[in-house]
């Protein structure tokens, strides 16, 4: 569709089915992306062949790139990252169960950075789900956001909530480098596998390629220390070198 793009992709596997999410946004005409303000959702059985389930859906007028879905019971948690003059950058949350009937659950549950902590940025939240020591649901978010110099070294923001809409926010997880430059990224992946947590984290500037890439951290608690998975550190990427 002329005029069109979309960015800022997610998959995610449920009930058999692989959704692709992306966030939609026009062309000015002078051709820089105008923000991205609507989600296309797409889904498949084998993660090759895609059917459409809808296009440009839920659009926000303040919403800009980098948002993330979770599926919790029956409902499909959308958190789309939106700046405004009022609340600058901050998640709003939506819900839907078919992906065209959507429900704003209010303001009052917008989430906005403790600057006390953290830096201006709040996006590209991930959701990692555990069990408290009751066996009850509890939910980590890590999100793309920068500690404040004081608080850390460069990490990522975190949150946390037991049902998905109600969300603490909290120190950034203890992420320890090693003899690698620290630097701020992306947060792509959060995930616990055979007992262990891992997180995978996009930025530009590890051995000198200047290009994008996501790398791979782990540890033994959902707060950290995150250490590199070094033997099989750099997940995907590009090179410009």
């Amino acid at each position: 569709r002329e005029g069109r793009i979309s960015w800022d992709n997610m998959v995610l596997y449920e009930d058999g089915w692989f959704y692709a999410f992306f966030g939609t946004g026009i062309h000015r005409t002078d051709g820089v992306p105008s923000v991205a303000n609507g989600i296309d959702v797409y889904r498949s059985r084998d993660g090759l062949h895609f059917e459409c389930v809808v296009e440009n859906a839920c659009p926000i007028p303040s919403a800009v790139a980098g948002y993330c879905f979770h599926k919790i019971g029956d409902w499909w948690y959308y958190y789309p990252t939106c700046i405004d003059s009022e609340k600058g950058v901050h998640f709003k949350i939506y819900r839907t169960r078919d992906f065209l009937d959507w429900e704003h659950l209010g303001d009052e549950h917008d989430s906005l950075p403790d600057r006390r902590i953290y830096r201006e940025r709040w996006d590209e939240l991930c959701i990692l789900e555990e069990t408290d020591e009751d066996g009850a649901p509890v939910y980590y978010g890590y999100i793309s956001s920068e500690p404040q110099d004081e608080v850390s070294p460069p990490a990522c923001g975190m949150l946390r909530s037991t049902d998905g809409i109600h969300w603490q926010i909290l120190p950034p997880p203890v992420v320890e480098w090693g003899e690698l430059p620290a630097q701020h990224g992306e947060v792509c992946i959060a995930a616990k596998m055979d007992g262990r947590y891992y997180l995978d984290i996009a930025f530009r500037t590890f051995l000198d390629s200047y290009g994008y890439s996501v790398y791979t951290f782990v540890a033994d608690t959902p707060f950290g220390p995150f250490r590199p998975v070094t033997e099989k550190f750099r997940l995907c990427g590009s090179s410009r070198r």
